[in-house]
């Protein structure tokens, strides 16, 4: 079943927009960015284990020590969290070197590397200040001390580089595997958007608080069952969304986490409530009882 006539105009429409981004000669990457965070289905999302994308949102702009990624994003399994960091290069540089006998990278591929692996090294020398910074997200909170491991994605250039060349191919494939790393060319994203893989997400922004749900293009998922008002702020335009879907954000204000449906209280919606199966019931008034963060997988 193909997609309805309005949204298969509309992502035409976005395609086309992501055509002329990624066609002109060393485009802003900025100008990249700020289209990937208004239109998220274009940010890709690979090497997510089985409960796929956490809370289905994405975190722009997420601090590494003194530099930031492009975005990231956690994904767990029930027994262990991966932190999945991105950077984002220009459409227009190259991924190898012209003319090389033995498939050499480009400088420019390499210095995206370079930056990827200042990321890598602060993995690896503050990993308690990695998870602090986390912690707010890694929820339910009963899980906070599984394993947590980081990967890496690099998006950069365009797939005519090794699209018919199998020893290109064969190397980018190796290196990435040796380290934790998965290269993305920008004809990949627009094949995946356009068969309809990549599906809208929210935005969050870490701040002094903790984080800023900064748009809802997608509603997020278990975010107002768990996380406190003390840690997560709303922007306007998320806040309107979220009540346009029907979210008590009243509620969540007042520190009730919404547990039902991951949009209502108990008392939100008595007469769901009184509906549901007694054992569902018993769950909801545990969760209610214990506040945001508790509860279980």
């Amino acid at each position: 079943m193909g997609l309805p006539k309005s949204l298969s105009c509309e992502l035409e429409a976005r395609l086309a927009e992501f055509d002329d981004l990624i066609a002109t000669p060393k485009a802003n990457e900025n100008a990249v960015q700020a289209f990937f965070e208004a239109n998220t289905r274009f940010m890709p999302t690979p090497d997510i284990l089985n409960h796929r994308v956490h809370m289905n949102s994405v975190i722009a702009k997420f601090p590494i020590g003194e530099r930031s990624t492009d975005y990231a994003y956690l994904t767990k399994s029930s027994i262990e969290w991966r932190l999945v960091l991105v950077e984002l290069e220009d459409s227009s540089k190259p991924i190898f070197k012209k003319s090389s006998k033995n498939e050499a990278f480009s400088t420019e591929f390499n210095d995206a590397v370079a930056q990827i692996d200042v990321w890598r090294d602060y993995v690896s020398q503050h990993p308690d200040r990695l998870r602090d910074k986390l912690r707010p997200l890694m929820v339910p909170a009963p899980m906070a001390q599984h394993r947590l491991s980081v990967r890496y994605v690099l998006v950069i250039g365009r797939s005519a580089e090794f699209e018919h060349h199998d020893a290109r191919k064969m190397r980018l494939a190796s290196y990435g595997a040796e380290r934790d790393l998965t290269v993305m060319t920008y004809d990949t994203i627009r094949r995946e958007v356009a068969a309809g893989y990549n599906k809208p997400k929210a935005v969050l922004r870490a701040n002094s608080r903790g984080y800023r749900l900064q748009s809802a293009e997608a509603v997020p998922t278990i975010m107002f069952a768990h996380m406190k008002p003390a840690e997560l702020e709303l922007s306007d335009v998320a806040e309107a969304a979220l009540r346009a879907e029907g979210y008590d954000i009243d509620a969540w204000k007042r520190n009730e986490p919404l547990v039902f449906n991951d949009k209502w209280t108990r008392d939100s919606e008595p007469a769901l409530y009184e509906s549901m199966h007694p054992a569902v019931q018993k769950f909801i008034a545990r969760q209610k009882k214990s506040g945001p963060g508790g509860g279980s997988d």
